[in-house]
């Protein structure tokens, strides 16, 4: 009987989806499977087996990517055993090594394999399938292949920035397809822990954090609950300096002598604490706050009641707010400091 594919974990304990198939020692029949449609060429030197296809390939366009499978081919077509990463059959296919892709879904392999062969098959310039992305981050991780990991990381940064700048400047495309899954926040958060992707895992927990509680609880199956109280932690914490947004942009100026502006930043401090918010929030959470929230306080010809010492200091004070809060963010979710995370390690 052919084993179910498991739900991968991280480091942590944490699912990502199936990412992972249950490896298994039942012998491989290769003529229960099928050649790929695309990753089958005559001259290539090495067949890979997934329980679902045969892949043709080149021995040496692996091994000139990745580490990992220059080492398992150099070992496992000698007679040992491939490791981690798969082993060598000892049966050959049509005279050629054949290896077997243990503990790979064939989804996952595929996508690895066009990303080598067909330079359009992904464009870190244009919307992916959520698959892609997702294989491609765990399957360049597992076998080492700095250029795609790189290049998916990249991708990814433009939705989950690691930079200030970058935090406020909005996109023209979608990261993923019309396709993507309702928690793609959730699962990618699992994906990158497993990774060990340290640097998108601030703006990753901010993203899910952002989102309700009830689709917190609902996503939860993604990962262990160290992650889930991270998350609750940290959305407490935003919602809290959202409050404090609003205090320090309405109420910038202690010594303020104008009645009349005192009385339109009262009114606006009290619209701001019932304005309505994304994703069923109580308020706007400091990102949100940030970029859209209270822009009165920056149009003094539409609000002439505010007086010009107010205006220039609650400008003043939201490029502060937001300084502190952007140095801030990885710690609000446990993660260290910007200087710690964006140290990342593959290993």
């Amino acid at each position: 009987m052919a084993h179910r594919p498991k739900r991968a974990r991280s480091n942590s304990g944490s699912t990502i989806g199936d990412l992972q198939a249950e490896p298994s020692d039942e012998p491989l029949n290769p003529k229960q499977l099928k050649p790929h449609e695309k990753l089958w060429y005559d001259d290539a030197s090495i067949v890979l087996a997934t329980d679902v296809h045969l892949y043709r390939v080149h021995k040496s366009m692996l091994a000139s990517y990745s580490s990992v499978f220059k080492d398992m081919l150099e070992i496992g077509t000698d007679g040992g055993d491939g490791g981690d990463g798969g082993r060598v059959d000892p049966d050959r296919y049509d005279g050629l090594p054949l290896v077997r892709m243990a503990g790979d879904s064939d989804e996952n392999v595929s996508h690895l394999l066009m990303t080598l062969y067909d330079r359009d098959f992904y464009d870190i310039h244009e919307p992916a399938k959520f698959s892609v992305i997702t294989s491609l981050l765990f399957m360049s991780t597992k076998y080492d292949i700095p250029s795609i990991r790189t290049q998916v990381i990249k991708h990814l940064e433009k939705y989950y920035p690691v930079r200030l700048s970058e935090t406020f400047q909005t996109s023209d495309r979608g990261l993923f397809d019309k396709d993507a899954p309702v928690d793609y926040d959730f699962q990618l958060l699992a994906v990158a822990q497993q990774c060990n992707v340290r640097r998108l895992l601030p703006m990753m927990y901010y993203k899910c954090a952002s989102r309700c509680v009830q689709r917190i609880f609902m996503s939860s199956d993604n990962f262990d609950k160290d992650t889930l109280q991270r998350i609750l932690t940290g959305r407490e914490i935003l919602l809290k300096l959202s409050y404090d947004f609003g205090i320090v942009v309405c109420f910038p100026d202690e010594g303020c002598a104008s009645e009349a502006c005192w009385k339109a930043r009262r009114t606006m401090i009290r619209v701001w604490t019932n304005v309505p918010a994304p994703n069923n929030n109580a308020r706007f959470l400091p990102i949100d706050a940030i970029f859209d929230g209270l822009r009165v306080m920056l149009n003094q010809k539409k609000y002439p009641y505010i007086c010009d010492s107010c205006f220039k200091k609650s400008a003043e004070a939201r490029e502060n707010f937001k300084d502190v809060f952007w140095a801030d963010l990885p710690h609000i979710f446990g993660l260290g400091y910007w200087h710690e995370v964006m140290v990342d390690d593959q290993n």
